[in-house]
């Protein structure tokens, strides 16, 4: 029988026969391109840069919604005012002992009262009982009066201040003494 591998001619050159499969793998030298693991790759490498593309787009897309709807909140002046009672509780009152104006404090204020005077009948020292404890003194301004306020911790919740005068006010109604009250937290 005679070697499939090795015919030859009638010209004495040789003739090689492809194996039955029909593969020339035994015969060529290079080795046979896999055209369709190529496009499978080739298509795979496609599906992951689209789907990249499409992750990052929605990412942008939902980072500026989230931009806009914070904006949109921020400008709003309500939600300011929550924030700002939130972060630094304020609030204004007279030397009638009323509040004129509060910016969250006043949820932690129990009473304030005028505890003594000068001979003039200037304010000289303000108690504050607060509803909570503060560790840290609560800030005292004057708003139209030239003094140095002095604080410290009074009875159970309570602080006192203590307030010197430096210019004389010019008027003495009690309702011209403005007072600013800051918390901190």
């Amino acid at each position: 029988m005679e070697d499939n591998q090795n015919l030859k001619t009638a010209d004495g050159s040789k003739q090689v026969e492809l194996p039955a499969n029909g593969s020339a793998e035994s015969t060529n030298k290079h080795p046979r391109i896999h055209w369709r693991l190529i496009r499978d790759i080739v298509f795979g490498v496609g599906i992951f840069a689209g789907v990249s593309v499409i992750v990052w787009h929605t990412a942008e897309w939902l980072q500026g919604r989230v931009d806009q709807a914070v904006t949109s909140k921020l400008r709003d002046e309500k939600v300011l005012r929550q924030i700002a009672a939130q972060i630094k509780p304020s609030l204004i009152f007279d030397g009638k002992e009323s509040i004129i104006s509060d910016m969250g404090a006043s949820q932690f204020v129990k009473d304030i009262r005028v505890t003594k005077r000068t001979k003039d009948g200037l304010i000289e020292r303000i108690q504050i009982d607060f509803t909570r404890l503060f560790a840290n003194a609560p800030i005292l301004t004057a708003l139209h009066d030239s003094v140095g306020i002095y604080s410290e911790r009074g009875r159970l919740l309570s602080w006192e201040f203590e307030i010197g005068w430096i210019v004389e006010p010019s008027i003495k109604d009690d309702k011209d003494r403005l007072y600013r009250l800051e918390l901190i937290p």
